[in-house]
């Protein structure tokens, strides 16, 4: 490996980190390494950093910039995998010559030129946020190609979608002051994210050499646009008013040739020939047919020509369900006596071959029974047991007719007609209302989904477990008869069907449950309840969405107690959740967070005031300790007595107190120290739902 050359390309990655300009960047390096000092590295960036702070050669300097200590740390990064990088380069010219195509045009024009993703998008009449979407693309199908050369495996999880654009944004000169202040996050808080903006460094300075070093590809500085850019205006120099005169040139020749030929003179064209004579068409003469045969039958006339119109050219396609599974969220959910019943189903296969277009197609999905889940052992017990009695290992739908909106119009609400089978039964069952909508590109890359295209559809669905031969209870005597279920569906499916990344049976860095130690309550006036004796009717979910991601996660470990004194409108709560208890009912926790929850201490919750809002309805003011932290928080909580014995299914020997609660926040207020910087300020909303039992003091 050459030393200067090794040299070069850190002080160029330094600089592109600090200007976000190629040309800024390349005139700094070569002013750094004329310095006599600038032949050893250590020298050379120290001036660097002088260059930096004095502004000499910067033309960029008004662009908002990292702090310096980061971009100090940052050198000290570039310099360490330099080796590398070195590595990475020579696969990266070949993975270069791979790529094709528009993607490969585009990227020629940006690192040719030198030109700001704002200059490139006018230049290729285009919008930012589409050119940013096209050389992001194109970097990690590169780095892809570069990784199968080295026999290096795939790098998941390197950056979210989100960051990819955002480092494109920021390199190529369109980020703004948030967007830096973002950047800085990222790189300060995120490994991966750090990683990656590295590797980009690298190549924008390797990619900036090749495509210097090589000829312009066929039709450059025209670049003719195809795929993502078919129909926009090439590259080209010329105006529309130089176009259109083009084009009205061309018009006009065509004209004086036309003249000529019809109207030109005899002497240019020579005499015109006599007229030949006339000679009547030939009329054929009937054949003979031969003798009729007691045997022969007369010949079938040929069908006459089709009037009905050609077949449109079908524009079906089939999306497979099941390729991400964290994206894949079925829910379960009804109403009992003790409080909800609530699981979920953790695997769905199946396809939609549909024409968004017109409005039409066919949908399969199956669901196997033992992937049903509802996180407690004694529901989850009944069920399988339900299911064994009735004969039932899966739940099929297969629709009979599809029809959604058409009229060229892709998303919208439609309807699926079909059969639902369960076991050895079948029944009719009609989806309404299900909203089934293309994934935007940029949406898919944020999701971090794979390649091809993606839509999603959801839709609730209504079910009577009776119909099937489920019984009308599959819990034992909990459900009143004919309890209806409520059934969600919230599905992903992809054009390109592939192995999608097994989902964790329970978030990373967290296993097992148990109960924290008791806490003993206060004495007081009014009636004493513990919390965490039945788990079955115990529940805590929080619910966050970003984009096409759903995430949820759950607990049915909630310990405490609860002193109600009803008759003077007092009453008392507290309660504890151990973090190990937490287990991921859908989606995939890891995509908020760049590092483990940890497992102690449990998370507490005291109320410092409660207050009698209505007859069944308390207003609860405490204090949350979530890992080291002190948030206050406001509950509305609603209580209701179930009186001993009535609903023996559930066990309980003494008065029941059912409390449920429901509160918007965000990860930022609790977990600031681990949630991703582009999650940070999305909402997540928190369901809580415990059956507390009477006890004696």
């Amino acid at each position: 490996m050459d030393p200067s050359a090794a040299r070069e390309r850190v002080l160029f990655g330094f600089f592109l980190a600090a200007t976000a300009d190629l040309r800024a960047a390349e005139a700094l390096t070569r002013e750094v390494l004329r310095d006599p000092g600038g032949q050893d590295l250590a020298r050379a960036l120290e001036i660097a950093r002088s260059r930096l702070r004095d502004g000499t050669g910067q033309e960029t300097g008004a662009r908002p910039r990292l702090p310096p200590g980061l971009l100090d740390r940052l050198a000290v990064d570039l310099a360490a995998a330099e080796g590398e990088s070195f590595r990475r380069a020579v696969f990266l010219r070949a993975a270069w010559e791979e790529l094709v195509g528009p993607p490969r045009e585009v990227m020629d024009l940006r690192y040719r030129e030198g030109l700001p993703i704002p200059v490139l998008a006018a230049r290729l009449g285009r919008s930012v946020q589409a050119i940013e979407l096209a050389l992001a693309r194109a970097r990690l199908r590169l780095r892809a190609s570069v990784l199968s050369k080295l026999g290096a495996p795939e790098e998941r999880g390197l950056a979210s979608g989100e960051a990819d654009l955002l480092v494109e944004r920021y390199l190529g000169g369109a980020a703004g002051a948030e967007d830096v202040r973002r950047l800085e996050d990222l790189l300060e808080r995120d490994p991966a994210g750090r990683r990656a903006f590295l590797l980009a460094l690298g190549e924008d300075g390797i990619l900036r050499e090749m495509v210097l070093a090589g000829p312009p590809p066929r039709g450059t500085p025209g670049v003719s646009w195809s795929g993502s850019f078919a129909g926009k205006v090439p590259v080209g120099q010329g105006s529309r008013k130089s176009r259109v005169l083009v084009a009205a040139g061309i018009l006009m020749v065509l004209a004086l040739l036309l003249a000529w030929f019809f109207l030109g003179s005899e002497t240019e064209r020579g005499p015109s020939p006599p007229p030949a004579p006339r000679i009547p068409p030939k009329v054929p003469s009937m054949p003979v047919p031969p003798p009729a045969t007691p045997s022969a039958r007369p010949p079938v006339p040929a069908p006459p020509p089709s009037l009905e119109p050609p077949a449109a050219p079908s524009r079906e396609k089939i999306f497979h369900f099941g390729i991400a599974p964290w994206h894949s969220a079925i829910r379960f959910e009804t109403e009992s006596p003790a409080g909800p019943l609530v699981g979920w189903a953790r695997a769905v296969s199946g396809s939609a071959a549909l024409d968004l277009e017109a409005g039409r197609g066919k949908i399969v999905v199956s669901v196997p029974v033992d992937s049903l889940a509802t996180g407690a052992d004694f529901l989850d017990q009944a069920l399988k047991a339900a299911f064994e009695a009735a004969g039932i290992r899966k739940i099929e739908f297969s629709s009979q007719s599809v029809a959604g909106p058409g009229r060229g119009r892709p998303g919208g609400r439609w309807e699926a007609a079909g059969i639902l089978t369960m076991g050895g039964r079948s029944g009719p069952l009609v989806l309404k209302d299900a909203i089934v909508a293309p994934v935007e590109e940029e949406a898919a890359l944020k999701g971090g989904l794979g390649p091809g295209e993606w839509i999603r559809v959801s839709v609730e669905v209504p079910f009577r477990p009776s119909e099937f031969g489920l019984g009308a209870d599959p819990f034992r005597g909990l459900l009143e008869d004919g309890a209806d279920w409520a059934v969600s569906l919230d599905l992903l499916g992809g054009t390109v069907r592939s192995a999608g990344a097994e989902r964790p049976d329970r978030i990373p860095g967290i296993a097992g449950t148990g109960a924290p130690p008791p806490v003993d309550p206060p004495p007081g006036s009014g009636k004493l309840y513990r919390l965490g004796r039945h788990p079955a009717f115990t529940l805590l979910r929080a619910e966050g969405s970003a984009g096409i991601e759903r995430t949820e996660i759950a607990s049915r470990s909630i310990w405490g107690w609860l002193r109600v004194d009803p008759d003077n409108g007092k009453a008392r709560v507290a309660l504890q959740i151990p973090p190990r208890s937490f287990f991921p009912a859908s989606g995939d926790l890891r995509r908020w967070l760049h590092g483990d929850l940890p497992g102690d201490p449990p998370l507490r919750f005291e109320s410092a005031e409660i207050f009698l809002k209505d007859a069944s309805t308390w207003g609860v003011r405490g204090n949350l300790e979530i890992f080291g932290r002190t948030v206050g928080l406001y509950l509305e909580v609603g209580m209701s007595r179930l009186e001993a014995g009535a609903c023996p299914a559930v066990g309980l020997d003494r008065e029941g107190m059912v409390l449920s609660a429901s509160f918007r926040t965000g990860l930022s207020e609790l977990v600031p120290s681990l949630v991703r910087w582009d999650r940070a300020a999305l909402p997540w909303d928190v369901r809580i739902e415990v059956l507390a039992e009477a006890e004696e003091e």
